[in-house]
């Protein structure tokens, strides 16, 4: 359906509010950015396992192949996958096996945190 100029209109305002919001949210974001780290840091604590799959989470990876790429048994990417879902570090993407991380992790570069935190390469 073609779109009349009153909808264009409506989603040229809603964009702006969109990016609006992603501005406020983000700056928000690095004002705490002290509050957020502590936080991951007591999530992931001094667990490598957890900080392993944390890495490895990018959207596109089920749990068999993060278990595969980090070399960790099966049960201990679940156990580590339930922590770092229960503390909001990951989540489910809907109707699939893939997780992925909230926008913050990117926004305050956590994973490159973890890696000089753990001593750990980039090729997760």
């Amino acid at each position: 359906m073609p779109e009349t100029p009153e909808t264009h209109k409506e989603i040229v305002a809603i964009k702006a509010e969109i990016k609006d919001i992603k501005a406020t949210q983000e700056l928000n974001i690095r004002l705490n950015q002290d509050r957020y780290l502590s936080y991951v840091d007591r999530v992931i604590g001094n667990s490598k396992e957890r900080a392993l799959v944390f890495l490895s989470v990018n959207g596109a990876r089920t749990l068999a192949e993060i278990s595969k790429k980090t070399h960790i048994k099966p049960p201990n990417v679940t156990r580590a996958k339930k922590i770092l879902e229960k503390g909001g570090l990951i989540y489910k993407l809907p109707d699939s096996g893939i997780y992925a991380k909230p926008r913050w992790v990117q926004v305050l570069n956590i994973d490159e945190y973890i890696r000089r935190k753990f001593g750990i390469e980039e090729s997760l």
